[in-house]
């Protein structure tokens, strides 16, 4: 970014911190009318969004602020989602019956499975840890 464009962004940020994102997002819903805002209140708003923002690029920089952390939070709630789809699938396989001839092969059988499901979970431990931070 050139060192204009910069300042401007630094300038959105503060603008950001000092009035706050919900502020701003109340104040963005009044002018577009997603609201059930009277027309004066939409007036208002407009006047205090131009006080805030002296140039159009600056309110394009703060839709972008906006949508950038849409979409980062858009996708950390995909990979968590992926992160329970993985969790709620049945990784284990049943319990075998332990009668009849096939007894030793049978407790071979669940000692695998057993050692299968500990280290799924085990992948699933850090990908939740990787997913945290």
């Amino acid at each position: 970014m050139c060192d204009k464009c910069t300042a401007a962004n630094a300038e959105v940020k503060k603008i950001i911190n000092e009035v706050g994102a919900k502020k701003l997002v109340g104040m963005l819903d009044s002018i577009t009318g997603h609201g059930d805002a009277h027309p004066l209140e939409r007036i208002m708003a407009i006047v205090q969004v131009m006080d805030l923002f002296d140039e159009p690029m600056k309110i394009l920089m703060l839709a972008r602020h906006f949508g950038g952390a849409y979409v980062e939070e858009h996708e950390r709630a995909n990979k968590l989602q992926a992160t329970l789809d993985m969790m709620s699938e049945p990784k284990c396989a049943p319990a075998p019956a332990l009668f009849g001839d096939n007894m030793g092969i049978e407790s071979k059988e669940r000692e695998i499975a057993s050692l299968k499901c500990k280290r799924r979970l085990s992948t699933v431990w850090q990908i939740l840890k990787f997913l945290r931070g």
